[in-house]
């Protein structure tokens, strides 16, 4: 079998988005790529296409950055691009655009419509498949394993470049129950980023930041900004430093 030129890689769990972002992917005006889905959902989530070169796998729970990490090992393209389940293509040509833009040793971000920084998100973002290899993903973050990954990157003088016509949909959880289980998990998540990059002033506080930048968002999500930074502050003070300190 040819081998692609280009992976995309969807690591998923207890999202039927997906199946929007799999008909998109079918739309796409280039076409010399495989999909690789790994799913650790409790049931399987029925993904399928008659016109991709689609490979799914359905595996036991486990953290989404090992997920990342097994998405890498299995890609067969000379580069990788990395799909939230949840997000789609702005365009037909989405593809086209990125790859169109690719060298070795640079790795290339999307536009979302809800942010236009040149970050590597681990959504519409273009990485060389050996790089992705080289510097892995923690297996142990929960969330924010993109920013961690970014930290690495800079420290490797990787230089990450946004393609400003290649643009994403990220589609946004707006129930309660959500935003506020991601608050707690915000909050946590930024108090380990700031223990385990302690160096990077931009690692420090990040969950004060994001916390209030929630809270400027409106009077409705004002709560979810609060416990965001109630829960960043309980954890930085807490066991996380603790356990940072531990590991490395």
């Amino acid at each position: 079998m040819k081998r692609p030129k280009l992976t995309v890689f969807i690591p998923l769990r207890n999202d039927e988005n997906v199946v929007r972002l799999i008909k998109d992917l079918e739309r796409q005006s280039y076409k010399d790529f495989e999909v690789i889905v790994i799913d650790d959902t409790k049931e399987p989530i029925n993904v399928k296409s008659g016109k991709l070169d689609l490979k799914y796998a359905h595996i036991e729970q486990v953290p989404t950055g090992v997920k990342f990490n097994m998405g890498a090992d299995m890609a067969r393209g000379e580069m990788i691009l990395l799909m939230d389940s949840d997000a789609y293509p702005y365009d037909k040509d989405f593809l086209k655009k990125m790859v169109s833009n690719y060298k070795k040793g640079l790795v290339l971000s999307s536009v979302q419509i809800r942010t236009d920084k040149p970050f590597a998100n681990f959504s519409g973002c273009l990485i060389p498949t050996e790089l992705f290899r080289k510097i892995r993903v923690d297996p142990d973050t929960v969330l924010h394993y993109d920013t961690d990954w970014n930290f690495k990157l800079k420290r490797a003088g990787i230089p990450v470049r946004q393609v400003r016509d290649a643009m994403i949909v990220h589609n946004q959880r707006k129930d309660w129950r959500t935003r506020m289980k991601r608050a707690r998990t915000y909050g946590k998540g930024w108090a380990r980023l700031a223990c385990a990059h302690k160096d990077n002033p931009a690692a420090n506080f990040k969950w004060w930041r994001i916390g209030g930048a929630r809270m400027a968002e409106g009077a409705s999500i004002i709560l979810v900004g609060i416990m965001t930074l109630a829960y960043g502050i309980a954890y930085s003070i807490t066991g996380v430093k603790k356990k940072e300190r531990k590991r490395r």
